[in-house]
């Protein structure tokens, strides 16, 4: 959603802007977002896979869904990225207060 733009640090395209993304029937290009890759303070930089099929696939939820844990914090998903070889879905706490995800490794859809 375009109000986590601002969170994120991205910016929305500009009308008619070409992103040079070109689809055919032999090669999909897939979203990726760079984001912070753990809940340090000095996270690394890495890439995380947002299509809603893969995000759907890896955890049920969507890229930039708001979501409620067991003691009401609220969590963004992030995107999927692989955790000791399988998919998983990262989330961003809101009430982290800077850029970082983390991940639920024993989850299961």
């Amino acid at each position: 959603p375009t109000d986590l733009y601002p969170f994120l640090g991205m910016h929305p395209a500009s009308p008619g802007q070409d992103r040079g993304c070109k689809t055919s029937v032999l090669s999909v290009r897939r979203q990726r977002l760079g984001y912070a890759g753990s809940l340090d303070k000095m996270p690394p930089y890495v890439f995380f896979e947002i299509d809603d099929d893969v995000c759907l696939r890896a955890g049920g939820f969507r890229h930039g869904q708001v979501i409620r844990d067991c003691s009401g914090g609220e969590l963004v998903v992030i995107g999927s990225r692989p955790v000791h070889g399988r998919p998983r879905l990262w989330f961003q706490p809101t009430a982290l207060g800077r850029p970082g995800a983390g991940v639920f490794e024993e989850a299961s859809v």
